[in-house]
């Protein structure tokens, strides 16, 4: 900031380099030269802003502002846009790498059955040592009324197992499988001696058995 004296002393240099010039304008007009030629420069108009120039501080990157209790002061809006948008791309790409992961072929197929089954043999017999896998689980609800993907010796296992079941999971079970059960028993009226109700009696059967589990296990 420029202190009144050192203002005062550029002023006064300012004054002397414009009468420098004038008496050089005079001594040129004594010589004969056309006033014209001679171009003499207004005197400057100086201000004198005696008012402290306050320089702002940019905020340091990595601190934020506190409050009275040292307390960070945080965005509420950006804080949340930005975690609503991450657990978007999170749940987005946990649903792809499911979708690839449940792809069929026969291979896979045969890999997923391997692997279903003993997901559940060691929920029963090592439940300390088990470890949940949502894949395994949905394998297993999809061909819990497929007897050549789970055979009769496996299915009392997988009743207990889907009466352990919990959430929106167990609810969404259960009524997939009371609509296998009410389909069954419409078409059995029907027809009772229609082929295609016949093979249906072991999914219905199957049906039926899991449903009652479910609610059983609601009662205790």
């Amino acid at each position: 900031m420029s202190t009144p004296r050192k203002q005062s002393v550029k002023r006064k240099a300012i004054e002397e380099k414009v009468l420098g010039k004038a008496r050089k304008f005079v001594k040129l007009s004594d010589t004969g030269e056309n006033e014209s030629q001679v171009n003499v420069p207004s005197a400057p108009t100086i201000t004198m802003d005696l008012a402290p120039k306050v320089k702002l501080r940019k905020p340091r990157k990595g601190k934020k502002e506190k409050n009275s209790n040292n307390q960070p002061i945080s965005n509420p809006i950006v804080n949340k846009s930005d975690s609503k948008s991450k657990s978007k791309r999170k749940r987005k790409y946990k649903k792809n790498k499911l979708q690839q992961q449940m792809l069929v072929t026969p291979e896979s197929e045969e890999k997923h059955s391997r692997k279903a089954i003993l997901f559940l043999d060691k929920w029963n017999s090592d439940r300390r040592g088990w470890k949940f896998e949502k894949l395994q689980q949905i394998w297993l609800l999809k061909n819990a009324l497929k007897s050549n993907a789970i055979n009769e010796e496996k299915f009392p296992i997988l009743l207990k197992y889907v009466g352990s079941i919990k959430g929106q999971a167990r609810q969404a079970f259960l009524h997939e499988m009371e609509d296998v059960v009410k389909k069954f028993e419409v078409a059995f009226q029907k027809d009772s001696e229609s082929t295609s109700v016949l093979e249906e009696k072991v999914r219905y059967e199957r049906a039926r058995q899991l449903v009652q589990m479910l609610y059983d296990e609601e009662s205790e």
